[in-house]
């Protein structure tokens, strides 16, 4: 009788091992999302900053009065529409809080990711959805681990590269 009761108080090799393997499946889901974090953030980032330049150019085309301005500065760590242009004669369209914010971002201190802009951190879009300091090719970087890109041609396609 005694050893039924030992029996029923322990485990079996089968309810171990399904333990253990459980166990290793849920830390390397987690670990994996952990690590993986950062380079989901700079591709996140590069996507949300694309979105906001598409919107500054479809403005850009459809308010094509020489009064506009529609200039995007890029820091290392942020970018925002322009709030003052290069030419006097030209002035900067108010924007709405709700407006500014849709085209704003400011990377989360917290985060490693840095934006670099070649050849300029002004982007200026004209009448035809170009952008003037893109003779040939600008291309903005989120770098971390992984760097994402974005790519904009002479002609105003602008892309993930």
């Amino acid at each position: 009788m005694a050893s039924k009761k030992n029996a029923r108080n322990g485990f079996t090799l089968i309810e171990l091992v399904i333990v253990i393997t459980l166990i290793s499946i849920l830390s390397v889901t987690a670990t994996s999302k952990y690590i993986a974090a950062n380079k989901f953030n700079a591709f996140a980032y590069r996507d949300q900053m694309l979105a906001s330049l598409h919107l500054m150019q479809h403005q850009a085309m459809q308010q094509t009065d020489k009064q506009r301005c529609h200039q995007m500065q890029v820091s290392a760590q942020q970018y925002q529409p322009s709030l003052s242009c290069n030419s006097s004669s030209r002035l900067f369209t108010k924007l709405s809080s709700k407006h500014q914010q849709a085209l704003s971002f400011i990377i989360p201190a917290t985060s490693a990711i840095s934006i670099l802009a070649k050849p300029s951190s002004t982007l200026t879009f004209d009448s035809w959805g170009r952008v003037s300091e893109c003779a040939e090719q600008c291309i903005i970087e989120f770098k971390e681990q992984v760097s994402a890109r974005i790519c904009i041609e002479s002609q105003g396609y602008m892309h993930a590269c």
